[in-house]
Order: structure tokens, then sequence, then C-alpha cells
């Protein structure tokens, strides 16, 4: 509930405020999300709420109401309070979606190019109006098409936000431009990483991972882990 109403403009110190009209604001970015799935991939989806002490009841009716307008159910979830018990509406929920017919559809096609890929992903999951590139990103995407170009893409770019920047919150602004800032070819896994924007990937292991010092004995107990 606080990462709706964040995008519907909340200021951060007063996330845990009772706020219904935050709550419909904020509910633009989920359902671009919901747009995405159903539309783009053909997929039906299910809402989690992971719902805390303070969010209200107004507030979750809310949010319940705005998702059953956009075509997906949503499930109230309390498994930080309750563990498995707390989430069973849920993985219910998720069993019988997934057992039920659906096409999905994919984005684009192998034989596309490389640029094409990364148009399609930023024009209709994001909201792009179109793609600029690096020097850098625009040589190494070059450079891989013609050996590599049947590899599908993979965007690595900021969570918070549908564009490059972090503090856009809501929908993705029409028309906006999407940056590819470098590209990383993983022939062996048989894809290529676009980032978008400045954002940092996963950092190497250090010299002495923590799974060095973890240990199971056996009576099961583990050791290590602090």
């Amino acid at each position: 509930m606080r990462a709706v109403k964040y995008h519907g403009g909340t200021a951060r110190d007063n996330l845990g405020e009772a706020n219904t009209q935050a709550v419909k604001d904020g509910f633009t970015n989920v359902r671009r999300h919901l747009h995405n799935l159903h539309e783009h991939y053909g997929l039906p989806a299910v809402v989690a709420l992971n719902r805390f002490s303070q969010d209200t009841d107004d507030e979750v009716q809310t949010l319940k109401t705005l998702c059953a307008e956009a075509g997906a159910d949503m499930v109230v979830c309390q498994h930080w309070a309750e563990g498995g018990k707390g989430a069973a509406e849920l993985a219910e929920k998720i069993v019988r979606l997934t057992d039920a017919d659906s096409a999905m559809k994919n984005l684009y096609a192998d034989s596309e190019t490389l640029e094409e890929k990364v148009h399609k992903v930023a024009q209709n999951i994001y909201g792009a109006g179109g793609v600029e590139y690096s020097r850098q990103a625009k040589t190494e995407i070059d450079s891989w098409q013609e050996e590599f170009g049947h590899f599908p893409i993979c965007i690595a770019k900021t969570q918070y936000a549908f564009t490059n920047e972090p503090n856009d919150r809501g929908q993705p602004q029409d028309g906006h431009q999407f940056f590819v800032s470098s590209a990383r070819l993983n022939s062996g896994a048989g894809f290529i990483v676009c980032l978008g924007g400045n954002v940092m990937t996963m950092p190497g292991l250090p010299k002495k991972p923590a799974a060095v010092n973890i240990d199971i004995d056996d009576k099961g107990n583990i050791s290590g882990l602090f």
C-alpha cells in the first residue's frame, strides 16, 4: 500500500497516513503493469497486497475495487505475521490461474533485430516514444547483430519507475526517450543484457564469500549464518 501511495505522489514521511486518494492516484502504476501482462503477454494476473497494520480498510477496499476494474483479483496477504497461512489464498488463486487455459504470446520474434527487440520492449512495456543509445552501446549491439541477432534481450534498469529515472512516479510519460547506456553479451546463457540509464548491477563476490563459513552438522544444525 505504501508503494501505491508513493506512486500517487505521497511524500515518503507520510506514507503511513491513511490516504485513499493517493491510492487512486498511484494505481496508474499498477494498472500499467496489469495492462502489460494482459495485452502484451496474454497472461492473467492476481495482485497480492502485502497488508500491514497501518493499512486501513477503506484503502484496501479502494485498491481491491480498482484491481477488479482493471481485470484482476486482489488478495490480501499477511504472511509476514501469519506465515504460510497468511498467503494460502494467494497460492490457491495462482494455482487456479495456472491451471486455466491461456495463450501466452511473445513481445517480439527471434528473427527481429536486436534494436527492434529493444524498441518493442521500451515502447510497449515502458511507454517510450523511442530509444537512444550511447556510442558504446550502439557499437556493441551492431557488432553482435550478425552472429547473435537471434538472441532475446534482457533490460536492466531502475525498478522504481517505467522510465530511466527512479524518481518518475505513476505511469510512464508518453513519448519519453529510453536510454541504453551499455550492453553485455552472455553468449553461453544465450541472451544480451541492455543497461538502461545509470543502473548498478549485482556486484561480484568478495574474496571470501559468506558461504565459506556456513555449515550444517549431522543433526541438521546450521552454523555460520551470523
